[in-house]
């Protein structure tokens, strides 16, 4: 992906190396943001990390600079030496682990593991070119202005995961880890899962062949070490270890006195469980809350009036989630407003609370809330646990509590579950609505469970700002249900937030942003998601009056909706 040269720093006498694109690669690049994602991942402090130094663009071509590292790649080192001995192969797996641990926890995915990348110097390892793929891919730009999937793909075909080499939208940091597993595969073994053939051939094997048992290469190869690489190569991201740092501790584990007979991450054992039987337990413990909160009613009459819904934080080791969280005390909120008598702060007041650590007496005096909400997710593998809790905002006492503990195989279905018997819950607490009382929710608009869950995770994208990957899942959503209305809606409003950065596409960035809003609209244009969406694209279109009438009607009737608030003057 670069042209690679050895250069002296002479400002400090030492030296570097400098990594400039060629040219047929900078065509497709807009260097400003290929910079600026570059820097990001230059924040990137580990022993294990090579880390970048500057970055810049020289005569249209774009280039990074990085320390030189005296030694060898592993590349070179298994090309002269083979397989390597255990003892070594487990300390510099070790190394990667933590190394990839660390990234994935500030948000960083390689999408490029391969021994070419990992070099060695003395003792120790360091991984090289951290954020360079996830930079061309957000810098990257079609001819037409639209976004590209070029980070998608970007990889090496020998060490490509299934679903990177599928062009899978929801690629996350655990494509890093089945490259692990090759990479491991190959350190262990002395040549990676498949080789010999085409590089086509070589993607089709890791998406469709089964990778051979390694321990029918290396037959001296510890049974609970050969069980954890080929976790690492399992086809399913979710059948593989959920974090790197899962990784480091099993060779920990190994690695102790007496550790290296244990488990050292065994294979799951059983069968999972089938959409039947996991539809059965949600609704079997959704009558069994539900039926509690009802006897509860008289309770009720005089419970507080107005609620803020903290952003429910994510309990488990796997930041992957952090979208889950976030999506069902949204999906919470959503279904809370509108309840008779009952006044739901805003996502963007309730949103700078954090809930670990926050006193609700806190929340409630700054807000003016007399309730407020909080909730920890904790998943792993096909598990999931909620807790939710209810406190008085004035004296921090607990007013409701509740934890939802299931197995689960549809997570679109199982977020839709708890919320609505969350909030039918705090329904009575908070405004004593009975059986006659219909709950007031904002429907998902697709029931297709795969679109919905790209829509929460273009939804967690955009709330960052990360309008590229919400483009990406947003449109993803659209291809799994045309008729999704909302996510065509929120498309719209994301294309007119990339016009912001990109004046330069202003034209194809505005075509694209009408034709999701028209479909929005043709699809369901009583919608406020499709309103604001169409307000959004009349002001990009320099049609300010006709916006401001737009939004105006939808505050009419929620004028609670912190949506139609945020887009007025944009443009102007």
């Amino acid at each position: 992906m670069s042209r690679v040269f050895l250069a002296r720093d002479v400002a400090l006498d030492r030296l570097v190396v400098v990594k400039v694109l060629p040219p047929d690669a900078a065509a497709g690049v807009s260097a400003d943001r290929f910079k600026r994602e570059i820097m990001l991942a230059a924040r990137l402090q580990h022993p294990h990390i090579v880390p970048l130094l500057t970055a810049g663009e020289v005569e249209g071509l774009p280039f990074f600079t990085m320390p030189f590292v005296e030694g060898e790649s592993l590349r070179t080192h298994l090309a002269q030496h083979g397989e390597l001995g255990i003892v070594e192969a487990v300390r510099l797996l070790r190394a990667m682990a933590s190394a990839l641990a660390y990234a994935h926890e500030h948000g960083v995915v390689h999408r490029d593991i391969k021994p070419d990348n990992l070099l060695l110097s003395g003792d120790t390892l360091m991984i090289t070119d951290f954020g360079v793929a996830k930079a061309l891919s957000a810098s990257s730009v079609s001819g037409d202005g639209t976004l590209t999937t070029l980070g998608v793909a970007l990889g090496t075909p020998a060490y490509m995961s299934p679903e990177q080499a599928s062009a899978d939208p929801l690629v996350d940091h655990r494509t890093d880890i089945y490259a692990f597993g090759v990479v491991a595969y190959e350190m262990l073994t002395g040549q990676p899962p498949f080789t010999g053939r085409t590089p086509q051939a070589l993607i089709a094997a890791h998406v469709t062949e089964i990778v051979e048992p390694i321990e029918r290469r290396r037959s001296a190869l510890p049974r609970a070490l050969g069980a954890l690489v080929m976790r690492c190569l399992e086809k399913r991201p979710a059948d593989r270890p959920q974090s790197a740092m899962d990784i480091v501790r099993a060779l920990d584990e190994w690695n102790t006195p007496g550790g290296r007979t244990g488990a050292l991450m065994r294979p799951r054992s059983g069968a999972r469980p089938s959409r039947v039987v996991a539809g059965v337990a949600l609704v079997v413990a959704a009558i069994a809350g539900g039926t509690y909160w009802f006897s509860h009613r008289a309770a009720a009459q005089s419970g507080p009036r107005s609620i803020a819904v903290l952003p429910f934080e994510n309990g488990s080791r796997d930041t992957s989630y952090d979208y889950f969280a976030e999506g069902l005390s949204d999906e919470l909120r959503n279904q809370l407003t509108g309840l008779p008598n009952l006044s739901v702060k805003a996502r963007t007041s309730s949103g700078q609370f954090r809930a670990h650590g926050v006193d609700p007496r806190e929340v409630g005096a700054k807000l003016g809330v007399s309730a407020v909400l909080t909730g920890i997710v904790r998943r792993s593998a096909d598990h999931l646990q909620v807790t939710t809790e209810l406190v008085d905002g004035r004296s921090g006492d607990a007013i409701w509590s509740q934890t939802f503990d299931q197995r689960v195989v549809d997570l679109a279905a199982v977020r839709d579950s708890i919320a609505t018997h969350i909030a039918d819950a705090l329904r009575i607490r908070l405004v004593g609505a009975g059986n006659g009382t219909p709950l007031p929710s904002e429907p998902r608009g697709t029931r297709n469970p795969e679109a919905y869950d790209l829509f929460l995770r273009g939804q967690f994208a955009f709330n960052r700002f990360d309008f590229e990957h919400a483009v990406a899942f947003y449109a993803a959503a659209t291809r799994r249900d045309p008729n999704f209305a909302r996510a065509h809606a929120r498309l719209a409003v994301t294309y007119a937030d990339v016009l912001l950065g990109d004046v330069g596409s202003r034209d194809s960035l505005l075509a694209l942003a009408k034709a999701s809003r028209d479909r929005a609209v043709a699809l369901d244009s009583a919608s406020s998601f499709t309103r604001i969406a169409d307000a959004v694209v009349r002001q990009f279109d320099f049609r300010f009056a006709d916006a401001d009438r737009v939004l105006d009607r939808v505050l009419t009737e929620e004028p609670d909706n912190s949506d139609a608030l945020i887009p007025r003057g944009v443009g102007q």
